[in-house]
């Protein structure tokens, strides 16, 4: 790898496009980058655009997880696929900033993402057992949105810290790469930090409270008498959400965060076989 930057011209994407492969990868994330930013603008659009949901603070969280997806889509996801689905994980823009943007959103936004789910939980389980507890306000509910996204910013300093642009010869030109600046041991830390504090802390979390909640709902005294079949349903109902919200947060969230663990923390794990049609896959 060439840290110096030859005198020799960028190599050609003419020959990258014409691999199929790398047309339908390209294809697969065109349309998860459309489909994913439309349906997240139509969710803040909705909020906005209504009194009474504007109003109403539980949609501020809504709102912010919509704007997760919304700059994991438009950021992470096209730096991912460029990475992927080019050869020898090549760096479509040739610039330092872009690198590290590149890398460090894709640490930021799943760790936002992450503890606004947490938020939610709490925020459910005081609405549903505390329920004549005073809510919270709008100005509160924006600010603890912005204390999340300043603590997920913390895991994206490292790699943007550590992340370059370098240049790699391909023969008679060049191809561009972001390249981070860390050994495989300290890369291999990092990661494991991350997936605990972002993935497995957060799940525990939410488990842990929206099982607190169920045993709170089923406590309650007359919740098993035959005359109030109703409210039984209705706990029911909300017990079933809360499992679903429960499985959805792991089953959306573990896949990638393998992907990332076997891409960053093995060496080539860029390169190796149909990682790109996983990733394509788990995006999805």
């Amino acid at each position: 790898m060439n840290l110096s930057g030859e005198e020799l011209s960028e190599c050609s994407y003419i020959d990258e496009f014409r691999d199929p492969t790398v047309l339908a990868q390209l294809g697969a994330f065109i349309v998860v980058i459309v489909t994913s930013t439309f349906g997240n603008l139509v969710v803040i659009r909705t909020i906005f655009s209504d009194a009474d949901m504007k109003s109403t603070y539980c949609n501020i969280f809504i709102v912010n997880l919509a704007l997760c997806d919304i700059v994991q889509s438009t950021i992470g996801v096209p730096t991912m696929a460029s990475t992927l689905v080019m050869t020898g994980n090549r760096w479509v823009i040739p610039w330092r900033l872009s690198c590290q943007l590149g890398r460090a959103i894709n640490m930021v936004v799943p760790a936002a993402a992450s503890f606004t789910h947490v938020v939610i939980a709490i925020d459910r389980y005081i609405a549903i057992v505390r329920p004549f507890r005073e809510r919270l306000s709008l100005t509160l509910a924006s600010l603890i949105m912005i204390g999340i996204w300043a603590l997920g910013t913390l895991f994206g300093l490292v790699d943007f810290v550590n992340s370059i642009v370098v240049t790699d010869p391909r023969g008679d030109c060049i191809i561009y790469i972001c390249y981070i600046t860390m050994s495989q041991q300290q890369l291999s830390r990092e990661l494991g930090v991350y997936v605990v504090l972002v993935f497995l802390v957060p799940l525990t979390c939410i488990l842990l409270v929206y099982c607190r909640t169920c045993y709170e709902l089923w406590a309650r005294e007359g919740i098993g008498e035959s005359g109030n079949q109703r409210q039984v349903n209705v706990k029911r109902r909300v017990v079933k959400m809360m499992v679903l919200v429960v499985v959805a947060f792991a089953a959306t969230r573990l896949p990638l965060f393998c992907v990332y663990v076997v891409m960053l923390s093995m060496p080539g794990g860029g390169n190796m076989p149909l990682i790109g049609e996983v990733t394509t896959a788990v995006s999805w």
